[in-house]
């Protein structure tokens, strides 16, 4: 995509390369950016910034509807990333920068605000419970980067919450001077149309996302290990890749013969939509769970879920029929396991959920732009 310096711009500062992590969120970002010329009259266009080496070739050429500028820097050199990125854009009318988490793209929007591009507002945006006890509970990086967590400076002039109860978590636990705080949820990744699912022979479980311990691993191996005892034939497949990949997998295999586990991968597109809508049950057990993105896109598919607690899981089970969502107790017994197992594989979601979510991805992304046009042209 071209450069057109008569247009004004919305930066994203995509330090650690989520962006380009699948073509889902690809895409995601492709429907900001159509979503951006059409309210805007093409008046603003959506550039994103993005470390060089996390740009897959399959990417790189691709019709994209924003600009994507790919440096050399990234979140393990700021320095190198901060410098890169003014100079990419030091020529570009800028008028807000749009920051994924609290931490490295916020820290760099602020600089460079104060560097080149003192009109520029800032939206940080927040997907995660970080006000959770148990977020970054036993990790000391992420315990670090709660404690890094500001959300009181003048220079943030928009703050996006995914839920609700997220929002009332944060505003309880950080002090937040921002008055303009939007609760607009993550669009999922959904397909157009159903997928025939297949009657698997024996029971499928599964767990989805980053393998990460903040994610309810410990939770998902003890569930693992009785659902296991209670049918040896169960089947475990993980979709997802992550730092605890070999660990996870080594404990699972303590107990449970290789042929029962699959490890996917990362998959993204149709192989993902396969893999994820063949699950008969989905495990989403993190506690700290903000939204439940992959709980949603599940439901959408007709799988099951079995859940924990969360500010997330709660919310999306208050607004669906009693029922489609299975939570564990804080004990988990291996008789009421057996209970919750039948119960989830012999209920039905309800056949509307995936028009349902359809709709409110439209809604949703239509809900996000205007938050950001406003923003850019508040006083």
């Amino acid at each position: 995509m071209s450069s057109d310096k008569s247009q004004s711009c919305l930066v994203m500062l995509d330090v650690a390369g989520r962006i380009a992590d699948s073509e889902e969120t690809i895409f995601r970002h492709n429907s900001y950016a159509k979503e951006l010329d059409l309210k805007s009259n093409g008046s603003i266009k959506l550039i994103v910034v993005t470390p060089r080496n996390k740009i897959s070739t399959e990417f790189a050429s691709s019709d994209l509807q924003f600009e994507w500028i790919r440096i050399g820097g990234n979140r393990k050199n700021l320095p190198g990333f901060i410098l890169l990125s003014f100079l990419a854009i030091k020529k570009q009318n800028v008028v807000a920068f749009i920051c994924g988490d609290p931490w490295e793209p916020y820290w760099v929007s602020r600089i460079l605000k104060l560097t080149g591009f003192r009109k520029a507002k800032i939206q940080v945006q927040l997907h995660g419970d970080f006000a959770s006890d148990s977020w970054g509970h036993g990790s000391p990086i992420l315990s670090i980067r709660k404690l890094l967590i500001s959300l009181r400076s003048k220079s943030i002039d928009s703050i996006r919450f995914t839920s609700k109860a997220q929002q009332k978590n944060l505003q309880s636990k950080f002090k937040i001077r921002c008055e303009d705080q939007r609760v607009i949820p993550v669009p999922l990744n959904i397909p157009q149309g159903n997928l025939d699912k297949i009657q698997n022979q024996e029971l499928v479980i599964g767990l989805v996302g980053r393998i990460h311990t903040e994610r309810g691993l410990d939770k998902f191996i003890e569930l693992a290990h009785k659902a296991f005892q209670l049918n040896p034939s169960t089947q475990f497949h993980i979709i997802g890749s992550g730092e605890e990949k070999i660990w996870l997998q080594d404990q699972l295999e303590e107990f449970i013969p290789n042929s029962n586990i699959i490890f996917f991968g990362q998959l993204s597109g149709t192989k993902y939509f396969e893999a994820l809508s063949n699950l008969d049950i989905l495990c989403s057990l993190a506690s700290s769970e903000s939204y439940g993105r992959v709980a949603r896109e599940a439901l959408a598919l007709g799988v099951s879920i079995i859940a924990t607690h969360s500010a997330g899981l709660d919310e999306l089970s208050e607004s669906l029929p009693r029922g489609v969502i299975h939570f564990l107790p804080d004990v988990l017994e291996i008789e009421e396991l057996e209970g919750i197992l039948q119960v989830a594989v012999e209920a039905q979601t309800p056949p509307d959920l995936l028009q349902f979510f359809l709709d409110k991805n439209k809604s949703n992304i239509s809900d996000l732009i205007q938050s950001w046009l406003e923003m850019v042209q508040s006083d």
